[in-house]
């Protein structure tokens, strides 16, 4: 069972060599002082991290919810309009462009005394009271 042992030992070392596998023991403490060295350097990066997120999150959430509320209020602002008169499309037809763009402009805006050319929608809007949508 041994009998081959040699020659596979002295394979193995040649693959060592041949690829810079095998190292000196002077070499070994210096690979493992860099690998320490590393590790240090990620555990400060990791710490520089943590602490950019603990200052910056207050910030990241201001941002992440006014941006979430003014996309909310886009889509409410279009779903208002199509509720309302059905599509953003035949609101424009039916309002104009121009009064049906400050609607989804004004995220939501819808004054009482808007007559559109359509009298459903006409009827429409005298019963529904003047909705602002806070900026």
């Amino acid at each position: 069972m041994l009998d081959n042992f040699g020659p596979a030992v002295e394979n193995a070392r040649k693959f060592q060599s041949a690829f810079g596998i095998a190292v000196s023991d002077l070499d070994a403490q210096k690979i493992e002082a860099a690998n320490d060295a590393m590790a240090r350097l990620g555990m400060a990066t990791e710490g520089l991290g943590n602490a950019f997120a603990v200052n910056l999150a207050p910030y990241i959430l201001a941002t992440t919810t006014s941006l979430t509320d003014w996309i909310a209020a886009l889509i409410g602002a279009q779903s208002a309009l199509d509720e309302l008169l059905g599509s953003s499309a035949r609101a424009a037809a039916i309002l104009g462009p121009e009064v049906a763009a400050a609607l989804l402009e004004s995220r939501g805006l819808v004054k009482e005394n808007v007559t559109p050319k359509h009298p459903a929608a006409s009827a429409t809007l005298r019963t529904v009271p003047a909705v602002r949508v806070a900026r």
